[in-house]
């Protein structure tokens, strides 16, 4: 289990989450900018900076940060949907499905928000070519 970040951090962090819920990716990137080297790898810090990448479609760069993250995005749903979106827009529609089905299994009001996001479409085009 990772250690608690300290209140500063904690701080950064709800400051992230704000501009996050905003969609204001650039202002939310660079409070990520102010978090210490030494806690880089922490976590939720990692995390908050994959919302970031997926918000900003850098595919390549979310895909490679959900692999580095391992085992800690496990139980996180979001973590799951950009991962999923990652996928789809790259084509890799089997692993989109499998995230998808992650993020769904974490946490069921997910279930409407992936009918629904334009950075799914991929994915639910080539399965309805299956029908």
């Amino acid at each position: 289990m990772p250690s608690p970040l300290p209140s500063p951090l904690s701080q950064l962090l709800t400051e992230f989450e704000g501009f996050r819920d905003l969609g204001m990716w650039q202002a939310a990137g660079d409070v990520l900018a102010k978090v210490p080297v030494e806690w880089d790898d922490h976590p939720d810090v990692l995390l908050a900076r994959l919302d970031v990448l997926v918000g900003i479609n850098a595919w390549d760069e979310a895909l490679a940060l959900s692999e580095r993250l391992g085992t800690h995005i496990k139980d996180h749903p979001e973590a799951w949907f950009g991962i999923a979106c990652a996928h789809s827009q790259q084509g890799n529609i089997p692993a989109a499905m499998d995230a998808v089905k992650h993020c769904v299994s974490l946490d069921n009001s997910y279930s409407s928000r992936v009918l629904q996001e334009p950075l799914l479409a991929p994915m639910w085009a080539v399965n309805r070519l299956w029908e």
